[in-house]
């Protein structure tokens, strides 16, 4: 029996990542990625990246740490910030997503290679 030839076939793929959410959880993702080398489009729902300040530790010198991360990833040149915007679509599978953005009146495509949901938790326990 004789093995039948192999086909295949080369396919460009986006390095970058998606992240979606705001607060520590996100801009430690957009750090973290970005510290892998690839580059990051950070997007937000919220009017800003910094998220729910309930969730960060009070205190000044948390405080002062919540603004130092917020201006390392806003400062990090491989991290782009778009907040508020929306996702209007997605299309794709990993390594070629084509997502659909939305900012005010403005509509625009972005290609990614793979999509992080860094969503904040409150962490209050439901009754039970």
């Amino acid at each position: 029996m004789e093995a039948e030839e192999l086909i295949t076939q080369e396919v460009t793929v986006s390095t970058r990542v998606l992240v979606w959410g705001s607060g520590p959880v996100a801009c430690c993702a957009a750090l973290e990625s970005a510290g892998l080398g690839h580059g990051v489009l950070l997007c937000s729902p919220e009017p800003d990246i910094k998220g729910n300040p309930h969730l960060w530790a009070q205190g000044d010198q948390v405080s002062q740490e919540r603004e130092d991360l917020i201006a390392h990833v806003t400062g990090h040149g491989d991290i782009d910030v778009l907040a508020p915007c929306e996702i209007l679509e997605l299309a794709g599978s990993p390594g070629r997503y084509l997502v659909r953005l939305g900012k005010d009146d403005t509509r625009f495509e972005k290609e990614v290679g793979a999509i992080v949901l860094a969503s904040e938790i409150s962490g209050k326990a439901g009754k039970g």
